[in-house]
């Protein structure tokens, strides 16, 4: 019993300072929706943003904790397609972002909560679709979560420090996944093999096989994923908080010019995610 509850304990943990300190220096489609809203003021519907993003991620790091590699081994086939098609999304995001114009007038925080207040439910839902719009047209979140929950959890176990065998059970997940030809098309770009055949030693704990009841590896699974997202929602939400909070000192014209930089940032990534798809689908044709 001890060993359940100091696993689900260290779980917990690592799963969100993981999803929080991760989701910090990767400046991904999310990242730019969250710093261009938040400079606007819209504290709220980042947050709404990041909870939408954070079911993605809880979903696809599940996915990938849990062992269902054959998920993968079928939507690899169609990532080219959701890759043109988030690039399409993520381009009228951009563009949309780049036609931003704050003006004096409306840059004080009274006037964007009343204007929020009058467009409240509508604002919500759309910050919450494109929350999940943004991840859902990122379909190598599956893999990224798997190598780096991998390689997270075997050097906190090499602390000695109990996973719930959870890091055993991803690096059978990714060894499966390298051995499927689905993995062909992405193999130079993951590399799944390299990464883990410099693994660090397991605990002595998994060492000596310990068995857990039936069933906790879903609880762990689910645990971990639940904690990792909650990380990237905090993370993400104290992002927006200080964008908001502090705003108001940058000059408006470097505000509007900030904003716009971002738009195109962002129709320049949904180009080059419809570039990247396009050649996937000549390399599978």
């Amino acid at each position: 019993m001890n060993l359940i509850i100091t696993g689900i304990i260290t779980i917990s943990l690592v799963g969100f300072l993981m999803g929080f300190f991760l989701s910090i220096p990767i400046p991904g489609p999310i990242y730019l929706l969250i710093i261009s809203n938040g400079l606007k003021g819209k504290l709220r519907y980042c947050i709404i943003a990041a909870i939408g993003a954070s079911i993605i991620d809880f979903i696809y790091c599940f996915l990938a904790v849990y062992g269902f590699t054959k998920f993968y081994i079928f939507y690899n086939h169609i990532i080219p397609y959701i890759l043109i098609g988030g690039a399409v999304f993520l381009v009228l995001i951009g563009i949309k972002t780049l036609k931003t114009n704050l003006v004096i007038e409306n840059i004080e925080k009274e006037d964007i909560a009343r204007e929020e207040k009058i467009h409240k439910k509508v604002k919500d839902k759309s910050g919450f679709l494109t929350g999940i719009m943004m991840n859902i047209a990122n379909p190598t979140l599956f893999v990224a979560w798997m190598i780096s929950s991998f390689i997270v959890l075997s050097f906190v176990a090499a602390l000695g420090f109990n996973t719930g065998g959870l890091d055993k059970t991803l690096k059978e997940n990714a060894t499966k996944l390298e051995k499927t030809e689905a993995t062909k098309i992405n193999k130079s770009d993951f590399k799944i093999k390299n990464l883990y055949e410099n693994n660090f030693d397991i605990n002595s704990q998994d060492k000596k096989k310990v068995e857990y009841p039936k069933g906790f590896s879903l609880v762990i699974s689910l645990t971990f994923s639940i904690f990792l997202s909650l990380g990237t929602i905090v993370w993400f939400s104290l992002l927006a908080y200080l964008l908001d909070k502090f705003r108001k000192i940058i000059n408006i014209r470097s505000l509007n010019l900030t904003i716009r930089i971002l738009g195109v940032v962002m129709s320049i990534i949904g180009i080059y995610m419809a570039y990247y798809g396009f050649i996937q689908i000549f390399r599978i044709t």
